[in-house]
């Protein structure tokens, strides 16, 4: 079974709108039609509040079984603030709630949801967002990021992960320091990430992990575009098909053969 979660919002009416995050959604939702996805929930705009979102994640990953793949996507702005970690900040993703939550949804905490994976099931994390708002984005292009949100936020749930997680991976648009950026691609606002990781996949269905990120960080280097994909996670899943369970050696999968693809 595969299982989809797809988040995006333009915070439509605010002095943070966003164009691109429903044409992602839409974008991601044709791509998992490809990937034959079993079920695809859409949470959207004013439905993505922080309880909708950490609800439907905690059902999909609590009802997967061995074999199952679970997806979340989320497009929208992120933000940072200073927390007692390695780094100094904790990421957060933005739900609608944003300016009346006291709550906040740490990009850890989505990553620990892996804990309560049947053993066998898979989970995929792709964040079109970026986590700090302090740069300015080039001539043409939309940041998705907000301010540091206000000291009376605090996280939903204190992260815990130590180290890398089983049977998860998390593929992130930038650096935790980095812009994600939005733009017009083929005369439609969409994410630089999102539209550049719908293209690769389409090239390849099959592709792997490792050589999905590297493909979107030659795009992103091609294009003159500041922000670098990472993968992170269970490195064991770096090699495996994206949304996939079954190994490469099943698919007759080569690592690493990063695809041509065209600059804009």
């Amino acid at each position: 079974m595969k299982r989809a979660i797809l988040v995006g919002m333009n915070y439509t009416g605010t002095s943070k709108e966003l164009r691109g995050c429903l044409n992602d959604v839409e974008t991601m939702k044709t791509l998992l039609q490809i990937l034959k996805f079993d079920e695809v929930q859409t949470i959207t705009e004013n439905e993505a509040t922080t309880a909708a979102i950490i609800s439907a994640i905690n059902l999909a990953v609590q009802t997967a079984e061995s074999g199952d793949v679970v997806f979340l996507y989320y497009s929208g702005h992120g933000t940072r603030f200073k927390a007692q970690r390695p780094d100094g900040y904790e990421e957060v993703i933005v739900p609608i709630d944003f300016s009346t939550s006291i709550s906040a949804i740490a990009v850890e905490e989505l990553r620990d949801l892996s804990k309560d994976l049947a053993p066998g099931a898979v989970i995929t994390i792709v964040l079109d967002c970026c986590y700090s708002g302090t740069t300015s984005a080039p001539e043409g292009f939309k940041v998705r990021a907000i301010e540091a949100p206000p000291e009376k936020w605090i996280l939903r749930k204190p992260s815990s992960s130590k180290g890398p997680l089983q049977s998860n991976v998390l593929i992130s648009g930038g650096r935790a320091d980095q812009l994600s950026l939005e733009s017009k691609y083929e005369g439609v606002s969409q994410g630089a990430a999102t539209f550049a990781l719908s293209k690769l996949v389409r090239q390849n269905p099959e592709i792997l992990n490792d050589e999905l990120v590297a493909g979107l960080m030659l795009f992103m280097v091609r294009n003159n575009l500041p922000q670098r994909p990472e993968i992170d996670g269970d490195p064991t899943m770096f090699s495996q098909p994206f949304l996939d369970v079954r190994s490469p050696q099943v698919l007759g999968v080569r690592s690493l053969q990063v695809p041509e693809f065209v600059t804009i």
